[in-house]
């Protein structure tokens, strides 16, 4: 009868694999990933990832504003909530610094410098990702 024997490469991937299925996306694992995150997809333009970014509340308010424009408008605005967050006209840069202030359980508040300009930004735990 055989043994079965580990080896530190079946350890290694049996890890990896298991950190796979149960670890939540890394790009929303802290609130300072999270924005660098959502920057980061200001940036590339990927609609998809920063409406993600977004909290319910915030998605929910964009698209009722959507729903408004569009009952003025009629069929001249096709545009949908993330098209929207992505037609602001700035281009968004990156931080010289992000820095958590406050942070319980449910919300944090980041510290953020760019272009020597700081500011507050709040950001909510939802699903199990910030």
């Amino acid at each position: 009868m055989r043994r079965f024997e580990a080896t530190p490469r079946l350890l290694i991937s049996g890890c990896l694999a298991l950190c796979a299925l149960g670890c939540k996306p890394e790009k929303w694992a802290s609130p300072e990933r999270s924005y660098d995150t959502f920057v980061t997809a200001l940036k590339k333009s990927d609609r998809a990832v920063a409406w993600e970014g977004l909290s319910k509340a915030s998605r929910a308010a964009i698209e009722k504003d959507v729903s408004a424009a569009k009952a003025v408008a009629g069929d001249v605005l096709k545009a949908d909530g993330a098209a929207l967050v992505m037609s602001s006209g700035k281009r968004a840069t990156g931080a010289e610094q992000v820095r958590v202030v406050e942070r319980d359980q449910t919300h944090a508040l980041l510290e953020v410098t760019a272009k020597g300009v700081t500011f507050r930004a709040p950001l909510v735990f939802e699903d199990g990702q910030w």
